[in-house]
């Protein structure tokens, strides 16, 4: 019977500690030490990477306002290049046309130098041109991943948000799990104990006891003594008393 109390309350108290861990499980309860649950974690994680993903929005949305701002001549400002090819191009066109300028200085407007000059200078306005309209076409394709980023990850930030909202009512379940996985625990600690001093005692050797002689009744009693003797006594006293008297 011992026995099998003792595996019953074994098993309880299995059971008990399993609901516990597959309760945690279930609501993403895993304590993590001090960075709390896991819905706490991923809630701080979207938070830092939903941060750097609009500081990437908010750069890429700043150059290609820039890029989209006509310059002088058709040129694009210099502080907004960001290829190699055209801040090449606007560095041969920079040259040329400071070239450009010091001859109409000297020279008509027919002056061959001058013609050919422009025609270069041309040349290079619709190369950089082309080439902005490629940077802007691969600033589109940033801008478009970098929204879409921030977009998800709001998303993601906001279900993280929910779960944790509700960690609090799931905590209060997880705390009752606990409670009971701990009463039945210890309930079965104590009957292993006492199991434990049954058996010892059962254990004992009552080999070496032995009786020394076998019990009898007595053959008269030893106190009080007898009626005759005390009314002997009895009379004595009496005696005694009444000479001293």
């Amino acid at each position: 019977a011992l026995s099998n109390r003792l595996e019953e309350l074994r098993q309880a108290a299995t059971e008990a500690a399993g609901a516990v861990v597959q309760f945690r499980s279930d609501n993403n309860l895993q304590d993590l030490g001090g960075t709390g649950s896991v819905n706490i974690q991923t809630v701080s994680q979207l938070n830092s990477l939903l941060n750097a993903a609009q500081s990437r929005l908010t750069d890429v949305q700043a150059r290609y306002r820039k890029l989209s701002q006509p310059g002088t001549d058709g040129v694009v400002p210099a502080d907004t290049l960001d290829s190699p090819t055209l801040i090449s191009l606007r560095s041969q066109y920079s040259v040329l046309k400071q070239q450009y300028e010091e001859m109409a200085l000297t020279y008509g407007a027919r002056y061959p130098k001058l013609v050919s000059t422009r025609a270069q200078l041309g040349i290079l306005r619709a190369e950089m041109a082309r080439e902005t309209e490629r940077s802007l076409q691969a600033l589109q394709v940033d801008l478009d991943q970098a929204e879409s980023s921030v977009s998800a990850l709001r998303s993601q930030l906001d279900e993280a948000q929910k779960r944790v909202s509700t960690d609090d009512v799931a905590q209060v379940q997880l705390q009752e799990l606990e409670r009971t996985s701990q009463t039945k625990s210890a309930l079965y600690d104590t009957f292993l104990k006492r199991v434990g001093e049954t058996s010892e005692q059962q254990q004992i050797s009552v080999s070496n006891l032995r009786i020394v002689t076998a019990p009898f009744p007595p053959e008269k009693r030893s106190w009080p003594p007898p009626t005759a003797v005390l009314a002997g006594g009895g009379v004595l006293a009496g005696m005694i008393f009444g000479i001293l008297c």
